[in-house]
């Protein structure tokens, strides 16, 4: 009484723990055999006699259920080839987009907070160091209110808080505005027709604008 206790349960003894698993708490049910379903144990690493590392282990799926005073709720699900189902739902999902689903009714979502004002961001990777770990990725710069998109781990596309998107620049002063370097003649935008003809709009260097603040191309 009077506070959690984190020790209230302590098994120090590895050969009360299930064998190869350290110290720890098997979870087994009545039937024929004796053998564990799972347990939860810790293995203790190199940096002293209070640290490592805690693993919850499960021959099967591992669920965890809330609400257990009135009505329990399924809060997540762990199945046998590691997806991760949050919500009611423990199976199901589209095989090419099925390791991490959020489920059931009513609206969803996923939200990513910086509370300090910094960024946010959702990459994806084809690899987990150096520049394969940031491949592609979208940013949202809490300080500027601006969102980023990224491919070959270059800055392509930024969407201002004031309605302005620029390729190629984070400073868009027009509702659409493309940048690109050197000073030759090159296609800076095509609208094509399928089927028929395209039109281009080029750009090269020079000391002159085409058209202007009242809206004239010349």
């Amino acid at each position: 009484t009077g506070g959690i206790k984190k020790n209230a349960l302590m098994v120090l003894n590895p050969t009360a723990s299930v064998a190869g698993r350290g110290a720890g708490v098997a979870v087994g049910a009545l039937g024929t055999g004796e053998d564990y379903i799972g347990t939860l144990y810790g293995s203790r690493s190199s940096d002293g006699d209070n640290r490592g590392t805690t693993f919850l282990e499960g021959k099967d799926a591992i669920v965890i259920k809330t609400n257990a005073a009135t009505s329990t709720v399924t809060a997540a699900t762990f199945d046998t080839s590691g997806r991760l189902y949050l919500g009611p739902n423990g199976t199901g999902g589209n095989a090419d987009t099925d390791d991490f689903i959020v489920s059931g009714s009513g609206k969803k979502g996923i939200t990513v907070c910086s509370t300090n004002g910094s960024e946010c961001r959702l990459t994806f990777a084809d690899g987990l160091s150096g520049a394969n770990a940031v491949a592609g990725n979208i940013t949202y710069d809490h300080s500027v209110d601006r969102m980023d998109f990224y491919t070959a781990t270059a800055r392509r596309v930024s969407i201002t808080n004031n309605n302005h998107v620029g390729i190629n620049t984070i400073t868009p002063s027009t509702y659409l505005t493309i940048s690109a370097t050197g000073n030759q003649r090159q296609d800076m935008l095509r609208l094509q027709h399928q089927g028929q003809r395209n039109f281009y709009i080029q750009g090269q260097w020079g000391n002159t604008d085409v058209g202007g603040s009242n809206g004239i191309l010349q």
